[in-house]
């Protein structure tokens, strides 16, 4: 009998950035340690890192917020630089050619 994937749910995904954010290391031990699970070792690891995923999870929006949302935006203003640096560069490109057109009718006359 084949399992089947419940695809509602996102998968857990570690965020490297999380390892730069200060003082990480330490919420991970303090949770580890919150949790006092009796059992068997195996049993109390499954149980420690199911509380640490969700810990992480509601930390992560608090600390960062939504990444997609994040990303959505500065792509925005990616995109709103490039147009404006085009523009720009459209600007400069006809000015400079006004500039050469002056300087060749100053030279023929």
């Amino acid at each position: 009998m084949r399992s089947v994937i419940d695809r509602t749910k996102s998968p857990f995904r570690f965020e490297n950035t999380w390892l730069e954010s200060e003082g990480f290391s330490d919420l991970i031990k303090a949770w580890w340690e919150e949790v006092q699970v009796p059992g068997f070792a195996s049993f109390i690891v499954v149980i420690k890192l199911k509380y640490i995923k969700e810990r992480l999870k509601i930390w992560n929006r608090e600390v960062f917020g939504d990444i997609k949302i994040q990303k959505h935006k500065i792509l925005g203003m990616i995109n709103s630089l490039d147009m404006k640096e085009e523009s720009l560069a459209l600007v400069v490109m006809s000015f400079c050619k006004e500039q050469m057109l002056r300087l060749n009718g100053l030279r023929l006359t």
